[in-house]
């Protein structure tokens, strides 16, 4: 089968980095590339510059060849041409095109009208911006109804979609993201992290994400400055422009001994971390789903999310992490004492076994398997319509 994929978020070289979420689309396109026949088409959007040189680059045997999509300035007009340029030259016939996100999606509806190849829309968090506007949302519901199936990357997304679009007939699957079989540690490591936990009475949080306004950080820093009765500390790894507001907050909340700014750290630096860890917080809103949630899983650590975003129906409230309102401070301080509360009880070794068995469940091949699964059940429709 030949698989046309079409990504702004397509990984480039050098941005092999976990936390930034983007990376989840290669461990797709890596498993799929083993047995299908995959190209991979990163489309750069620019103002006229006719200078800039699309070029092809390999990521883990896959190719992927940036294309500059040129933009009249204040007009939603775009040239196509060197994209199909490119696809005359290398001249296969594909089977289906699959564009993930924003303008990505247009592309991909764009090349599947001129080519006539069955279309197949993959929806992040950006797409539901687009559709809550009303003088946007129209081209992308358009988009969506001449589909022939549609792709989610977390149930939030999906549930918000189908809100805003009133009818939607194609096949739905939902692509969240996995991580490596290699990575999950055994159930037994979780409970003799949480049975240390027990003795010490020393709480580590972690986050691990780009210090951006909509990871909510600050709020968790409010939260903690609260914990007056346990001894804790709170690792912060990750670069972004709210670093200097928070490490401000943390000296005015009086907890900066207590807070560690890694700042951008390594992969495999940053699992390390997370493996000593004991709850790793993240209440991020909007969000379109966070590998991060999932390599804290899979590390051990008690897992705290946002309610109707991102890893929202991966975790259920309770029984194999928690969910939290994004930005209440009284909720995760609550559900924080929740967590400290159950320590010592048999009620959060349950959870951390529910965790476990999640996560299991959730590894990048298994879920890539699941996804081109699908894509072949919707190519096989297309064929016999």
């Amino acid at each position: 089968m030949n698989i046309l994929f079409i990504s702004n978020l397509y990984p480039q070289i050098g941005d092999k980095n976990f936390l930034d979420g983007t990376f989840a689309l290669h461990q797709f396109v890596r498993e799929w590339a083993k047995n299908e026949h995959v190209v991979v088409i990163k489309p750069i959007i620019r103002y006229f510059d006719f200078r800039l040189q699309d070029e092809d680059y390999y990521i883990e045997n896959v190719r992927v060849r940036k294309v500059h999509i040129f933009k009249v300035p204040k007009i939603p007009i775009f040239y196509y041409q060197r994209m199909f340029n490119y696809l005359k030259k290398i001249n296969i016939k594909f089977d289906i095109i699959i564009g993930h996100c924003g303008h990505s999606n247009l592309i991909a509806y764009k090349v599947a009208n001129r080519l006539r190849i069955p279309l197949m829309v993959g929806l992040h968090q950006t797409d539901i911006k687009i559709l809550s506007k009303i003088t946007k949302a129209w081209y992308l519901k358009k988009i969506i109804m001449s589909s022939v199936g549609v792709v989610c990357r977390s149930d939030s997304i999906y549930n918000r979609m189908l809100k805003m679009v009133n009818i939607v007939k194609q096949p739905c699957f939902i692509a969240n993201s996995g991580v490596s079989k290699k990575l999950i540690e055994e159930v037994s490591f979780s409970l003799n992290k949480l049975n240390e936990l027990k003795l010490t009475k020393k709480v580590t949080f972690i986050t691990c994400a780009q210090l951006i306004k909509r990871k909510n950080i600050d709020i968790n820093l409010k939260v903690l400055s609260k914990l007056n009765n346990i001894e804790w500390i709170y690792y912060i790894v990750g670069e972004g422009k709210e670093r200097k507001k928070l490490e401000k907050l943390t000296e005015d909340l009086g907890i900066y001994k207590k807070v560690k700014f890694f700042g951008q750290l390594p992969w495999r630096e940053t699992i390390e971390i997370m493996k000593t860890a004991d709850i790793y917080v993240m209440v991020s809103a909007p969000e379109t789903f966070g590998l991060a949630y999932l390599e804290a899983m899979a590390k051990g650590c008690v897992v705290i999310g946002a309610k109707g975003y991102g890893i929202d129906g991966i975790i259920i409230n309770g029984k194999n992490g928690y969910l939290c309102e994004p930005r209440n401070v009284e909720n995760l301080y609550n559900t924080l004492n929740t967590v400290l509360f159950n320590m010592c009880d048999k009620e959060l070794e349950s959870l951390l076994k529910e965790q476990h068995k999640t996560i299991n469940g959730l590894t990048d091949t298994d879920i890539s398997a699941k996804y081109l699964d699908f894509i072949k059940s919707i190519v096989i429709k297309s064929k016999n319509a």
